[in-house]
């Protein structure tokens, strides 16, 4: 880029720029909650694509240099980069909130139910059958709310599986949430760094004559 200074001067410009609007664009749409503009998975979206787009432009810009203070800024810039990326993922990949119990709950009363209709059905086949034989359409009701009573066991161990391991995603994610003290006062130290190499730019070497 050193043949195109006003190229390499336009995509730093442009590459701070993103990383700006990287760094306050999304925080601003997420304080409005639901009364922002667009959707905030979208604005999430847009603010990784322009949290890579923006260092790879300054990166550019640098010629894959890593001297001085604006190779300390480049380096730093690439470890929020990867840490963005991989925390997004990561982040996104887990449930805000643990989910609620109450199908599990609604699965135990409706298997309570069964079983006590199972229970009463038995004891009204014995006292009618003098000794503990049942007639034929109880034991009929009775094999039918014995299988209904298997699929239902089936399904709510299928559940609580799925349960335990969507709260233990929700714990997950509340312990990424201390990697964000990381992740942002790290992105406003680069951003001052840039501020500090872009005025010591101009000032000992204008692209101006």
């Amino acid at each position: 880029m050193s043949r195109y200074p006003e190229l390499a001067h336009l995509l730093g410009i442009v590459g701070y720029a993103l990383m700006l609007w990287c760094a306050f664009g999304y925080s601003w749409r997420k304080r409005l909650e639901r009364h922002g503009p667009g959707s905030a998975r979208g604005w999430m979206r847009t603010h990784v694509a322009a949290g890579v787009i923006g260092p790879a432009l300054v990166l550019v810009h640098a010629e894959g240099s890593f001297r001085g203070l604006a190779g300390i800024t480049m380096v730093l810039t690439l470890v929020i980069v990867a840490s963005g990326v991989i925390g997004y993922f990561l982040y996104t990949a887990f449930p805000a909130q643990p989910p609620a119990g109450d199908e599990l709950e609604r699965i135990d009363a409706e298997l309570g139910e069964l079983i006590s209709a199972r229970d009463a059905k038995a004891t009204a086949a014995t006292a009618s059958g003098g000794g503990g034989a049942e007639i034929g359409p109880t034991r009929t009701e009775r094999a039918v709310l014995e299988a209904r009573i298997r699929t239902l066991q089936e399904v709510r161990i299928a559940h609580e599986s799925h349960l335990r391991a969507a709260r233990m995603r929700a714990r997950w994610r509340q312990r990424l949430a201390g990697w964000w003290l990381l992740h942002v006062p790290l992105s406003m130290a680069v951003l001052a760094l840039a501020l500090v190499h872009v005025i010591a730019s101009l000032y000992y070497a204008p692209p101006w004559p």
